[in-house]
């Protein structure tokens, strides 16, 4: 993964951004499971940078009324942001084993 000095520098005055020591985690199991994915698969010129913090996709309520479920659950993700074209992945925390589980 590419080097987060520049991202990290920021992110830690922010108490709700991803540690540095995290984003190692995450960045040695996305390089583990994924080998090769550093480089954006959109622009020929970019590598990922982990995103300075975990992303949610909400549960809606389903087809019928396709509201979303305030205080539901959530699907935790980090981000993988394209640092010349700002394409942007998604790839949820607990399966990279980066986020644990609640009650574990």
């Amino acid at each position: 993964m590419p080097d987060q000095e520049a991202n990290d520098t920021k992110a830690q005055n922010d108490e709700l951004s991803i540690p540095p020591k995290t984003k190692d985690a995450i960045a040695d199991a996305i390089n583990e499971k994924i080998p090769g994915s550093a480089k954006c698969n959109v622009c020929p010129d970019g590598s990922f940078m982990i995103g300075d913090h975990y992303v949610s996709l909400l549960v809606t309520s389903g087809e019928s009324s396709g509201g979303t479920i305030i205080g539901g659950p959530t699907y935790p993700c980090v981000m993988l942001i394209c640092g010349n074209c700002g394409h942007t992945r998604l790839h949820n925390a607990i399966l990279l084993n980066v986020l644990p589980v609640d009650g574990q």
